[in-house]
């Protein structure tokens, strides 16, 4: 999986656009779009809901899954679903204390839920794919795991 960054300034690589380009040209399963600067702002802090609807939407053109995290929410997950990303990536959402806290099985109950329900009401466009056949509907980002030493 490669690895972008929304602030890809402050970590001094290449901007999303050409990891995405790159990866594609590689055996790259999929991309990763992330937050480098943990604890300043979280992913919308660096790009808008639509941006990043049209950053997955050409990671998955090119064959690719995609993934997206950055310091997210329960409050951000209506706008990162809305993307179709494959892979939603929490830490600090999932955590008792925040991103160094311990996994709490009622927190990751929680996200669960609300992107099961977000997932009943998404009914999605089928567009045609590049070669004129249907898209299959996305499948439900999900949140799973063995979690040993997770909170009750």
């Amino acid at each position: 999986v490669a690895v972008a960054y929304a602030d890809f300034t402050f970590a001094r690589t290449l901007p999303p656009a050409l990891v995405f380009q790159a990866a594609a040209c590689t055996p790259a399963k999929g991309v990763l779009l992330d937050t480098y600067l943990k604890g300043r702002g979280n992913l919308f802090t660096w790009i808008e809901p639509a941006a990043l609807t049209k950053m997955v939407a050409r990671v998955h053109g090119s064959g690719m899954l995609a993934a997206v995290a950055g310091s997210l929410t329960r409050e951000h997950l209506s706008a990162v679903r809305a993307a179709e990303p494959d892979i939603i990536g929490v830490r600090g959402a999932a955590c008792s204390g925040g991103r160094e806290g311990v996994v709490s099985l009622g927190k990751v109950r929680q996200l669960h839920d609300q992107l099961e329900h977000m997932s009943s009401e998404f009914v999605p466009d089928l567009p045609a794919g590049p070669r004129g056949e249907l898209a299959k509907r996305p499948k439900s980002p999900r949140i799973s795991g063995r979690f040993p030493d997770v909170n009750q």
